[in-house]
């Protein structure tokens, strides 16, 4: 209840006073969008569809979202690789709760198709309160890492997100690609629970409320 009236009464009262927002239920059909796609790329085209909104009017709102705190829309990992030709963002939202709310789903993780996603945006929240720029990688022959992060004092590592890590995981196609192409940068799986796998083989648990 609490959420909901945050979300009703103060978020799309604030678009509308500040944006002059008149027919607000295109801006709640673009931010359910958005909220059904944590975690993946978003398509500005398909946004446009699904809201009734013009393209530029999309991308209007999708900065409103990133300034207000609601999303972020995460950028690929710069590089000047030809082969990492993908653009588009990936978005998440800053509170998990709020999502859930949009999607009317509180369940647990077990038994819920974006298990995956809800991990990823756990981490990219907390990445991004701790000041830092997440970005993510991937090729155009679909090897990726969920996130690639900067650190303080010019260390970069790159994370792995997974419900459950397992050894093998460690040598998986897309972490041999990027050590070959990144072999400066260190890998750091980061998994909800592990099969045969310890945190002394440089993972890292994720404690997930």
């Amino acid at each position: 209840m609490i959420l909901k009236n945050i979300y009703n009464n103060f978020f799309l009262k604030e678009v509308r006073d500040v944006l002059g927002l008149i027919d607000d239920f295109r801006l709640a059909r673009l931010v359910q969008a958005l909220a059904l796609q944590i975690g993946n790329l978003i398509e500005y085209k398909e946004l446009s569809q699904i809201s009734g909104m013009s393209f530029l009017t999309v991308k209007k709102y999708c900065n409103f979202l990133t300034k207000t705190f609601v999303c972020q829309f995460v950028k690929p990992f710069k590089t000047n690789k030809r082969s990492q030709l993908v653009k588009n963002p990936k978005v998440f939202f800053m509170d998990s709760g709020l999502r859930n709310y949009i999607v009317n789903d509180f369940r647990g993780l077990d038994g819920r198709t974006d298990d995956g996603s809800l991990l990823e945006n756990t981490v990219a929240s907390q990445i991004s309160k701790q000041g830092l720029e997440p970005n993510y990688w991937r090729t155009k022959k679909g090897h990726e890492m969920d996130f690639v992060v900067d650190l303080p004092g010019r260390e970069k590592i790159a994370m792995e997100v997974k419900k459950t890590f397992r050894p093998e995981d460690i040598n998986s196609k897309s972490s041999r690609e990027f050590q070959k192409l990144y072999p400066e940068i260190r890998l750091l799986p980061l998994y909800l629970q592990s099969k045969n796998f310890s945190s002394a083989q440089t993972g890292w648990p994720i404690y997930f409320i």
